[in-house]
């Protein structure tokens, strides 16, 4: 049970916050809704953290009366404070900027359009929601042409949780270490008289043998001495 002295306490501290916080003609109701759109502020603010760096793996259906329904797989990438579909990319699709609101206190929605370089492509409007449960489920439309629209319900394969606790994958650098061999060994190891022998010695094995004079030519030569 909390003493009387404390509870004096704690409603003190909390009026010094509140007038320095908004000066000294506090409003209560002012003060309430102030301090619900900061929190709405921040709760915005960290959902599009939990969301910056994350991939969806998601399953596209068209939404029409056919039977033949258009299905497509696509990987959406959340990367500094930009999204971007491989699907659409391949369309001439670029990232966008997307933006974060909350629904309630646990429902995160965040939409965006994206328009592609090549105009025949038209533009596509995103929008999505992450619930309690983690999925991401949502809703793209793609304006092709203006009599032209492609409807798709848009459904994550795992959840927000699974994304986050997912363990990373490291890549280890591979590092080749040459082997050097006895002989480079000696000659980096050894003194520099060792090496200038060695060099004498490659120098001796290069130099040709001196030619033999014939037997005959010999012979020649002392005969026109003796004349």
């Amino acid at each position: 049970m909390v003493g009387k002295k404390d509870l004096v306490k704690s409603i003190a501290l909390f009026l010094i916050v509140v007038l320095i916080g908004f000066g000294t003609s506090w409003d209560p109701a002012e003060a309430k809704s102030v301090t619900d759109a900061e929190k709405r502020q921040a709760m915005i603010k960290s959902a599009k953290e939990i969301l910056g760096g994350t991939t969806w793996d998601i399953n596209l259906t068209q939404m029409t009366p056919d039977k033949k329904k258009d299905k497509f797989n696509d990987i959406l990438t959340f990367s500094e404070g930009r999204i971007s579909s491989e699907k659409l990319s391949n369309e001439d699709f670029g990232a966008t900027n997307f933006t974060v609101r909350i629904k309630g206190e646990d429902i995160i929605i965040w939409e965006t359009m994206q328009t592609s370089a090549d105009k025949e492509k038209g533009v596509a409007f995103w929008r999505g929601e992450i619930r309690k449960e983690g999925v991401m489920r949502g809703v793209l439309s793609w304006h092709i042409k203006e009599n032209k629209v492609k409807d798709y319900s848009f459904k994550s394969e795992v959840t927000l949780e699974e994304i986050l606790t997912a363990p990373v994958v490291v890549e280890e650098e591979v590092v080749v270490v040459e082997e050097v061999t006895p002989e480079v060994e000696k000659t980096a190891e050894g003194t520099e008289e060792e090496a200038a022998e060695e060099t004498r010695e490659e120098v001796k094995k290069e130099e040709k043998p001196a030619e033999k004079v014939p037997e005959e030519t010999k012979k020649r030569t002392s005969r026109r001495r003796r004349r």
